[in-house]
């Protein structure tokens, strides 16, 4: 079976589907919703700007993408995989609407796969922070710029520098880093799985290492209080300064 990869942005949704059919001789097999926006950063920092195009990109860029493609999707019988994060099962502080678009796409593919009833197959993959693999935040230091600049309460100031310090300590938004690196093996799998397989998984989870993989884990399973209690204590010895924490 041969395969062409259709690259597509912005929001012509009319010319979508006619250059769909311009550009791939066969039959539109599948559709992968990958556009993304992380802003690392509390919602009371976070501008309205930020949150609407985290909004914009996440969930509702997808939407358009799959409402458009899904006429063709549904003659081939093909495939919609909806990447979102590790994050949907729960959030954490500073990735409010990053877990939201996350929980909202994990629902979305949840409803149209029941829609479908097998014409179509759907699934998500679920990445853990690749955020060093690829440059998801080597931008990051525009968003925190205005972030900075929109700071209502002057006492604020300390809180956020101490965050995104901290973010930055990571090596996650140098300007000067690495070029993006060829994804994971095991990232590529879950997407061969996710587009090839005759029966592919609801959700495929792809995180980065036992630690990783262990705290989703547990986010899963423990009761909400004991969660959040033990959240807390990870970010307040990670993040000593942000005193909310």
């Amino acid at each position: 079976m041969a395969f062409e990869r259709l690259m597509l942005e912005g929001e012509r949704t009319s010319s979508w589907s006619e250059k769909a059919q311009e550009d791939v001789m066969l039959k539109l097999w599948a559709v992968i919703n990958n556009a993304g926006v992380c802003i690392p950063g509390e919602m009371q920092w976070l501008t309205w700007e930020q949150c609407h195009r985290s909004i914009q990109v996440n969930l509702e860029g997808a939407v358009r993408i799959t409402k458009t493609f899904l006429p063709l999707l549904q003659q081939a019988k093909g495939r919609v995989v909806f990447v979102t994060s590790c994050f949907t099962d729960g959030g954490l502080p500073g990735a409010g609407l990053l877990s939201a678009t996350s929980a909202a796409l994990d629902a979305l593919a949840d409803c149209l796969r029941l829609e479908a009833q097998g014409q179509v197959k759907v699934s998500t993959v679920r990445l853990g922070d690749f955020s060093l693999t690829t440059g998801l935040l080597s931008e990051h230091h525009r968003e925190v710029a205005a972030m900075r600049a929109a700071l209502p309460d002057a006492a604020e100031v300390d809180r956020f520098s101490a965050y995104q310090d901290a973010v930055a300590s990571r090596g996650l938004t140098l300007r000067s880093a690495a070029p993006p690196q060829p994804l994971p093996k095991t990232v590529c799998a879950a997407f061969e799985d996710a587009l090839l397989t005759r029966r592919p998984l609801r959700a495929y989870q792809v995180t980065e290492g036992v630690g990783a993989r262990l705290g989703r884990w547990l986010r899963a399973q423990l009761p909400s209080d004991l969660r959040d209690a033990l959240v807390t204590r990870r970010f307040r010895r990670q993040l000593p300064k942000v005193t909310h924490l």
